[in-house]
């Protein structure tokens, strides 16, 4: 297939918006990594290395709040926040597996042909 230039850069914004996204939404995650290799491989290793590192920082907001909300709130309130906290943790152990997979990947070129890599911007 073939995209405009418009194209290309509406593919490019998503793209990067759905794979830097910090909100647990498995649909775009899943959609961010079928079309990764539309990317420079450095810039998704930024894109994914920048996520864990926001991820990474929601659940130590997390933990603190779980430390915090101890005694002081329902077991419901508690369940929330550790269930939240679950979702983060498992997230970034995926992103993490993503990046080994990509560091190892010695082609980049999955889906898509050599002339239909998104520049980086």
């Amino acid at each position: 297939y073939s995209a405009t230039e418009r194209g290309k850069v509406a593919l490019r914004e998503s793209l990067v918006e759905y794979i830097g996204s910090v909100d647990l939404d498995r649909k775009k995650y899943q959609i961010s990594v079928l079309l990764l290799c539309h990317l420079s491989k450095e810039d998704a290793i930024e894109k994914l290395t920048r996520k864990i590192e926001k991820l990474e920082k929601i659940t130590c907001y997390l933990g603190c709040t779980l430390d915090n909300m101890q005694n002081k709130v329902p077991y419901t309130g508690l369940s929330m926040v550790t269930h939240e906290l679950a979702f983060v943790k498992a997230e970034i152990i995926a992103v993490k597996e993503l990046l080994e997979g990509i560091h190892q990947d010695e082609h980049w070129n999955h889906f898509i042909t050599g002339d239909f890599v998104l520049s980086s911007s």
